[in-house]
């Protein structure tokens, strides 16, 4: 029996991964700029309606079309989400505002606890600039520093920086242990500001907090993007999940 079954437009899908894939398909068909067609477009629409969050849920019933373009180009996680990643696009009705909604990660955050993604997701910015400061001034090609390794990474689109001795999830698992547990850790991320998925912690105190615990309990390194994304994740107890960089998913104010 399938851990999640859905039903999208009259149409059984029994799983997360079945959606995500009809969703990239219908994605990956369009050029950048192409609106999609209508019964395309009833489909993403259903999605939406079936996985949108509840702080993006004016997007529901208020989306008048969907196309597909660029992805921004953000730096997260050590790296730049490449220019030729496509991601959906929605002109709200009424204003023409643009929107780039997350559905890729809306489904795939679907029936988790959204504190822990959101705690997830404001620890990962509070130590972006730590981050940034460990890629910049590499020169490439750079040779990985995955150990035993042989790649010879070619750009910073290849490069991804790797927490090491203790995966990340590790480190924010024991720093919100160390605070209390997740429902005090989740009173300093800031609320989700309208047209926007970005998290952060309220105080600059927090941030500076988790930054400086991680840096004493893990370390950075510049490893590949393969080697990054296909080596093992620890599993974290009680919900506290090793999540992937999403690449081109995140929603944002433009």
């Amino acid at each position: 029996m399938p851990k999640y079954s859905f039903t999208i437009l009259g149409k059984p899908f029994c799983s997360k991964k079945a959606i995500t894939s009809r969703c990239r398909l219908i994605r990956d068909n369009y050029e950048y700029g192409q609106f999609l067609n209508v019964s395309d477009t009833a489909f993403i629409l259903e999605c939406v309606n079936v996985f949108c969050p509840k702080d993006k849920s004016y997007l529901i019933n208020n989306i008048a079309k969907i196309f597909v373009d660029k992805a921004p180009q953000k730096l997260e996680n050590g790296y730049l989400y490449h220019k030729d990643t496509k991601c959906f696009y929605a002109i709200l009705k009424g204003n023409e505002m643009k929107d780039d909604f997350g559905l890729f990660q809306w489904i795939d955050k679907y029936n988790r606890d959204t504190r822990m993604c959101d705690i997830h997701e404001a620890a990962r910015n509070a130590i972006k600039n730590t981050v940034i400061s460990v890629i910049k001034d590499i020169k490439f090609p750079h040779k990985s520093e995955m150990p035993n390794s042989n790649v010879v990474i070619q750009s910073r689109d290849d490069a991804h920086v790797d927490h090491y001795d203790k995966d990340f999830s590790e480190v924010l698992a024991d720093w919100i242990e160390q605070k209390g547990g997740i429902d005090v850790v989740y009173k300093k991320v800031k609320p989700t500001e309208p047209n926007s998925s970005d998290c952060e912690f309220i105080e600059d105190s927090t941030k500076n907090d988790f930054d400086s615990f991680c840096s004493q309990n893990s370390h950075l390194r510049i490893i590949s993007k393969k080697e990054n994304l296909t080596r093992p994740k620890v599993k974290i107890k009680d919900n506290i999940l090793s999540f992937p960089p999403y690449k081109c998913f995140r929603t944002f104010a433009v």
